[in-house]
């Protein structure tokens, strides 16, 4: 129990880090103060992930992927209710930019930098702070219904996921999306012994 909170306390760290560096970045292309926060971290099982209702299966989602490879292997998804998505692309790119028959192309262009932006600042400070080489793919986007995006997550074989509420602040407007991190069970047990390594240090 004792590991298991240093690893989870060592995931929030690395988490912070990562949310900053990407609200640095996020405050650069806006000209505007972007805060980005993430109240609540959980490291959950598939099977409970999959007991709990994160995703309602009523609710239409954006979500951006990223696949990860090197030391450690998984995929990240950033996931925002579509109104929050809305919200956010309205925010980077104002709400008269394009045509209409222009805006989910739009959408999904914006909305995949920030993806990129976040998860790659995430997974950059998991790298440096752990020492390890990742390489990341290029992000994609999909939306559906709670239920088709939590089959699209869990369709690959992974064992331990890092959930995260992050919470973007921009211009006195919040907007909450979820940021999970899907591991393979070699892939953890590699990342949980590197960061009990790293705290015994």
């Amino acid at each position: 129990m004792e590991n298991d909170l240093r690893v989870l306390d060592g995931l929030t760290e690395i988490m912070n880090i990562g949310v900053g560096r990407a609200a640095d970045l996020m405050n650069t292309m806006l000209n505007s103060h972007v805060s980005l926060t993430i109240p609540l971290v959980l490291l959950l099982s598939i099977e409970e992930l999959t007991m709990e209702s994160f995703f309602p299966v009523n609710t239409s989602f954006s979500a951006i992927e990223m696949k990860y490879s090197g030391a450690y292997k998984g995929f990240v998804e950033l996931v925002f209710d579509i109104e929050s998505a809305g919200k956010l692309v309205d925010c980077f790119v104002g709400t008269d930019t394009a045509p209409a028959e222009d805006f989910d192309s739009l959408r999904s262009g914006t909305l995949c930098e920030i993806g990129n932006i976040v998860i790659n600042s995430v997974l950059g400070t998991m790298a440096n702070i752990l020492d390890v080489p990742l390489t990341f793919s290029v992000p994609f986007y999909h939306e559906g219904s709670g239920e088709e995006l939590f089959k699209a997550m869990t369709m690959n074989t992974t064992s331990t996921v890092l959930l995260t509420k992050a919470t973007f602040t921009i211009e006195q407007l919040e907007i909450t999306g979820d940021l999970a991190l899907f591991f393979s069970f070699s892939s953890y047990e590699s990342l949980r012994s590197g960061l009990l390594a790293l705290g015994q240090g």
